[in-house]
């Protein structure tokens, strides 16, 4: 598993049905979520903030639905969750770690959070093999770009990784296969931006900046460079 360093969300002795949690009505649409098996219904502190969480009873992926409590009111509608993603949630300062497996693959997400708004997704880190992970970068809620990190427990401690070619002459790739083979090439000594890796990790997507000032994206293969 791809863990994080976090810290656990508080939470307290509250009494919770599906209508009233620490004598506050549950909005209505919080009967949606419930009705789905976030049946598990408790009061959390997360940065000194009080939140209702309804949350599943997964094995692995115990996943929740978030409602802000403002002024002694649950608010509607959540503020994060409603995706089924957000899962074993820990707190670092004034982020959230959201850590879930989905078809062999470990992910944690990293939130932003900001009293009373909406929560701000602001990377992806994807493991399978855990050798590299791959962080996806969001803006505004739109996948922005992506880069290889190295591997590590803690997120913030997490480095991009770059490499270095080998050999006298390397040519590269537009697929990640041996048919794509363009004619651009890289010298022994070239640095460049590790931002993918193919499934089989026989190559690696690249990026670099051109002579021309452009920055460009090839494959190459995991033979023709080392990491720097």
């Amino acid at each position: 598993m791809l863990s994080l360093i976090g810290i656990s969300i508080d939470s307290y002795a509250s009494d919770c049905t599906v209508s009233i949690c620490d004598g506050m009505k549950l909005p209505a649409s919080s009967k949606i979520f419930i009705e789905k098996g976030y049946a598990d219904i408790e009061v959390k502190i997360l940065n000194n903030k009080k939140y209702v969480f309804l949350s599943s009873e997964g094995d692995i992926n115990k996943c929740s639905v978030i409602f802000n409590v403002q002024n002694n009111k649950i608010e509607s509608p959540p503020v994060a969750g409603e995706d089924g993603k957000l899962c074993n949630v820990s707190a670092i300062n004034n982020y959230v770690v959201s850590s879930y497996r989905d078809q062999g693959i470990w992910i944690n997400d990293v939130y932003k959070v900001l009293s009373g708004k909406p929560w701000t997704l602001l990377f992806s880190d994807f493991c399978a093999d855990c050798q590299q992970v791959k962080r996806v970068y969001y803006k505004n809620g739109i996948r922005s770009f992506q880069e290889l990190m190295s591997e590590g427990d803690d997120y913030s401690a997490r480095r991009p990784l770059n490499g270095i070619v080998l050999v006298k002459k390397v040519f590269l790739y537009s697929r990640p296969d041996e048919q794509s083979k363009t004619k651009e090439y890289l010298v022994k000594g070239d640095l460049f931006n590790l931002s993918d890796m193919s499934d089989n990790g026989f190559f690696y997507q690249i990026e670099y900046t051109a002579s021309s000032g452009e920055k460009v994206s090839y494959w190459i293969r995991s033979d023709d460079f080392e990491l720097n």
